[in-house]
């Protein structure tokens, strides 16, 4: 874990991470299908996200490295149009999938999970006592192969083969897990004889639980391998950084959309403008660090590329790697890169 550890520092040490808000845009394409959506991207620079033609969904890697723009495998002909697989450090993928049980009469279609890992499929069923447990959601899948799982009727945690469940009083949501195993979520307690919400780092190994702060309506609720954690809140729009030492960072006007292991954060700052109702229309990209908004700066010729639509951010790595949704200028909904300089 400390090895893992020191390799991010690493990372964050590197001259992709030094330079800046310096980046060239790369389009990923879409493979001859309507629109390509990012969902994230890991220390290896490989990117994971899904096609979309018409109602269908399929999933993808991009992987420069090796085989560039490629379709993950189709596991069941009756594959769910599940949009969220998790990436981990290890090019390993978990998803959800429907696992048909043959009947004399009727077919019937139980939800699974699955772990691809270089061309190999592990299937793995829910915990049993989840019966009739509504619909599975994969919320994170770290590089020592946990990964947090939750339904209707909870959230556990897999590892080795077994799923640890995670009982009520302890966690009642679950937003996201760093590679350590400790989840960010929300507990209900009580205190002063009311019952609250708290927002918290919970460590199922020994059922602990930092308290952060009151839930009183966060979004985008993100936790990194230093504890650190980010999130924000509507009306007014404010972004949060907090951190174990430090405690909060007040990020007036921003949307903290990712962040990583080297005190980067990316998202969209709100400016001024002459009209104050588009929101959008005044929403301008920014990474923060060291307590300062730096703008995005892009090198490359054709900037309509970056200008045409504001872009959605869903992942920033250790090496500066920034992955986004925007439009091209034809209007086509793509998924991109940016790569720092």
């Amino acid at each position: 874990m400390k090895f893992k550890y020191t390799i991010s520092i690493l990372l964050c040490l590197s001259s992709a991470y030094l330079q800046g808000t310096n980046y060239v845009i790369q389009d990923l394409g879409t493979l001859n299908t309507e629109a390509s959506h990012a969902i994230s991207i890991n220390n290896q620079n490989v990117v994971i996200g899904y096609f979309q033609q018409d109602e269908n969904i399929e999933k993808f890697i991009w992987d420069q490295k090796n085989s560039g723009l490629t379709f993950l495998p189709i596991i069941d002909s009756r594959r769910m149009n599940s949009c969220n697989p998790k990436l981990n450090n290890n090019n390993q993928v978990a998803d959800i999938f429907l696992h048909a049980d043959l009947g004399w009469f009727i077919d019937t279609f139980t939800q699974r999970i699955s772990i691809y890992d270089k061309g190999d499929i592990q299937e793995i069923d829910f915990p049993k006592t989840w019966k009739d447990y509504g619909r599975l959601s994969i919320v994170a899948f770290n590089e020592n192969q946990q990964m947090l799982v939750t339904c209707d009727k909870g959230i556990a945690v897999w590892q080795n083969g077994t799923f640890t469940e995670i009982d009520s009083s302890a966690l009642i949501k679950a937003y996201g897990m760093n590679n350590q195993g400790l989840i960010i979520g929300t507990k209900q307690t009580v205190k002063d004889g009311n019952e609250i919400k708290m927002v918290g780092i919970y460590n199922f190994m020994d059922d602990s639980f930092i308290e952060i702060t009151k839930d009183t309506g966060f979004y985008n609720l993100h936790i990194n391998d230093r504890n650190e954690v980010i999130f924000f809140k509507l009306l007014p729009l404010k972004g949060f950084f907090w951190n174990p030492t430090n405690g909060f960072v007040e990020l007036a006007n921003f949307l903290p959309m990712a962040f990583n292991n080297c005190g980067q954060i990316v998202g969209m700052k709100v400016t001024n403008s002459e009209n104050p109702s588009d929101i959008e229309e005044r929403m301008v990209p920014v990474m923060w660090s060291k307590g300062e908004f730096a703008p995005i700066s892009i090198l490359n010729d054709d900037q309509s590329l970056w200008n045409k639509s504001v872009p959605k951010f869903y992942g920033l790595n250790d090496n500066g790697y920034i992955v986004y949704d925007s439009k091209t200028p034809e209007g086509k909904s793509h998924a991109f890169l940016l790569v720092p300089q």
